[in-house]
This record gives structure tokens, C-alpha cells and sequence, in this order.
């Protein structure tokens, strides 16, 4: 749909490397015992596809329609480092 298109832009043929790269990016900067909120929605890609490209399972989510909320944590480390 190119409204669509014109207002939230469009992914590229790369989206499922963008996605799990930014999704590693989200993790590692998260604090242990910290809580990652994700939006999808289906109107093109399945959350199935998406879900297979994280490392984690979410700890629970909502659905209403199309969209897809999920909630992420984020074990708690020893030693945590940000680099």
C-alpha cells in the first residue's frame, strides 16, 4: 500500500538481517532483569517469522488484531558489561 509506504516508509531486502541485529543490539544494552517491549505488526511478515529470528522467547504478549505486543527480559548477569 503506498499510503503506507509514504507514512511509516518500507522494509528492505535485508529487513530480516535488521531486524536480528537490532534485536542483539536491544538485548545487550538492556539491563539484567530489564524489560524490552515489542511492537509488530502483520500486515506483510508473519510474528512467527520474526520470533525466529531473536536468540529469546518473550515472557508473554497481546494481541489485537494485526498487532503484536511482546514482552522481553533479560536474565540477570553477574559481572554485566556494556561494550
Amino acid at each position: 500500500n503506498s499510503i503506507m509506504k509514504a507514512q511509516y516508509g518500507q522494509l528492505s531486502e535485508t529487513w530480516s538481517q535488521d531486524i536480528a541485529q537490532g534485536f542483539k543490539e536491544c538485548m545487550r544494552v538492556l539491563k539484567s532483569g530489564g524489560f524490552l517491549i515489542f511492537k509488530w505488526n502483520e500486515c506483510q511478515i508473519r510474528v512467527n517469522e520474526v520470533l525466529k529470528l531473536m536468540d529469546t522467547t518473550p515472557l508473554f504478549g497481546n494481541r489485537r488484531g494485526d498487532t503484536h505486543w511482546l514482552v522481553f527480559t533479560k536474565e540477570e548477569c553477574q559481572n554485566e558489561e556494556i561494550s
